[in-house]
């Protein structure tokens, strides 16, 4: 069967009663399209595509139109900074496309993404579409016109472009920069480098001109150069944006607490200081996420024998930054530490490049088999000082917060927790010190590994704590229940 991608629309909005239907409206159609052009004629399991429109204190009814329409809706701080990177938080997709709430995607939109990323060198992407202003005028036709020129040659995008990037593009820049103005245009300065142009799509976004008449098209243009200019000058966006709305505002994106990438300057010192947070968590708790290296034919081997390597390594990609963002979100929550611990590949390096952006300490994976690697693992965090160790992997669609606050609830009396699998294994393993024989002569891979395990558990006099059953994707029947749970989400 054919894996394909998930998509995510992320539209921050305030005050958008009027617009934001006809933006929902467009994606609605954008995805419908997609889905009878990569199977037409069904509409059988049809693309993942969800809306989230995220409020930033509309005084209209933006949210219950919005929802209304179907989407997704969530509040953050005003700003389109720090609600953009909120949606992308709430969500799981392989790409995020930002769209403004005054904007329409194209009817082939999504078609036109998902045939450029086949065509891209690489998994990590970006790009932007085209844009036209509505309603037209001579000199609005010719200002998208150089809008769009402008772009090609730069390499960077306007947020009325309706800027898509891949989740692994998203996770190497960190999302947009905490600041209340130019957050398209330094987002775009940070992926050049990090990943190459832009995929410039020449299928159009229709944009709004509202701004334009209201202020008039020639003295909209001379304003925009004019702070395209201070900004590339070093003109702080603070002071940009107070001069753009003539008053003094606290700086959208900062007062959230939703993430977002910081000031190019202080990039490295905030991500170092973070890295120390982190290993030093107060609660001495430390999230072990297992994973190997996303390179086909060495991931998802037995779906992979069913429906192919490369589209087995694109399932494994979705479940791979499922896990990831769990991790991030965990820790955002409290005191825990998120440890990656990766099995290298000759030549790959993403796990480590991922773990870094992330801000989660690295660790490669050493010993023989998957016991000898975990016991591994569980006692270097032990070394490191902490007392609370809960280990997962990254097949299971349905782990959650919950799970994991149980697992390391169960440890405060309970020296082994394990959380069983469907198919006899387990997806979670959470342990108060180091258990050796807890690793040793079991069948990996086999039906036989949570009884071998609790055994081997209760050899060494310990009771092991057994938490709800989860499943996890490792045959084709695994793979068609998580499509179905997704959809019946959407």
């Amino acid at each position: 069967m054919e894996v394909r991608r998930s998509i995510a629309v992320i539209i921050p909005a305030l005050d958008e009663e009027e617009l934001i239907g006809a933006a929902l409206a467009s994606v609605d159609e954008a995805a419908a399209y997609w889905a009878q052009a990569v199977a037409p004629g069904s509409a059988a399991e049809p693309p993942e595509v969800v809306s989230v429109v995220v409020d930033g204190g509309s005084s209209d009814r933006t949210r219950e139109l919005a929802a209304g329409a179907g989407a997704t809706v969530l509040e953050a701080a005003p700003g389109r900074s720090s609600q953009m990177n909120a949606g992308a938080a709430a969500v799981t997709a392989d790409v995020l496309v930002f769209l403004h709430a005054d904007c329409r995607l194209p009817v082939d939109g999504f078609a036109e993404i998902d045939a450029a990323l086949d065509l891209a060198p690489r998994e990590a992407a970006w790009g932007r579409f085209d844009v036209r202003l509505e309603p037209p005028s001579p000199l609005l036709r010719l200002v998208a016109g150089a809008m769009n020129l402008r772009s090609r040659l730069t390499g960077i995008a306007t947020g009325d472009q309706a800027i898509f990037v891949t989740a692994i593009a998203w996770e190497l820049v960190g999302g947009f920069a905490a600041q209340p103005l130019m957050e398209d245009i330094e987002i775009c300065r940070r992926l050049k480098p990090a990943v190459g142009q832009p995929l410039c799509l020449r299928a159009v976004v229709t944009s709004s001109s509202r701004r334009w008449q209201e202020h008039g098209a020639l003295r909209t243009v001379a304003r925009m150069w004019l702070y395209r200019a201070l900004y590339a000058l070093g003109v702080a966006p603070e002071s940009l944006h107070q001069r753009y709305y003539g008053l003094s505002q606290s700086v959208p994106g900062q007062e959230s607490g939703l993430g977002g990438a910081p000031a190019p300057e202080d990039a490295e010192q905030e991500h170092q200081e973070h890295q120390e947070r982190v290993v030093t968590a107060p609660a001495r708790r430390a999230l072990i996420v297992f994973a190997r290296e996303p390179v086909a034919g060495q991931v998802k081997l037995r779906l992979a024998a069913v429906i192919g390597e490369v589209p087995a390594l694109r399932v494994y990609r979705q479940l791979l930054t499922r896990t990831l963002r769990l991790a991030q979100r965990y820790r955002q929550r409290g005191s825990v530490a998120v440890i990656l611990a990766g099995a290298r590949s000759d030549g790959a390096g993403e796990l480590e490049r991922r773990a870094s952006r992330l801000g989660f300490e690295w660790q490669e994976q050493c010993g023989g088999d998957l016991g000898a690697r975990m016991h591994d693992a569980f006692g270097r965090a032990f070394a490191e000082g902490f007392e609370q160790v809960v280990l997962i992997g990254c097949d299971c669609p349905v782990m959650g917060v919950r799970e994991l606050d149980s697992a390391f609830e169960a440890l405060a009396d309970a020296a082994v927790v394990l959380a069983p699998a469907e198919d006899g294994g387990y997806v979670l393993v959470a342990l108060r010190g180091p258990l050796p024989k807890l690793f040793e002569g079991i069948t990996w891979g086999s039906g036989e590994v949570l009884e071998q395990t609790r055994q081997a558990a209760l050899s060494e006099g310990v009771q092991p704590r057994l938490l709800a059953e989860l499943w996890d994707v490792d045959r084709l029947e695994d793979l068609q229940r998580w499509e179905a749970a997704r959809g019946s989400q959407r």
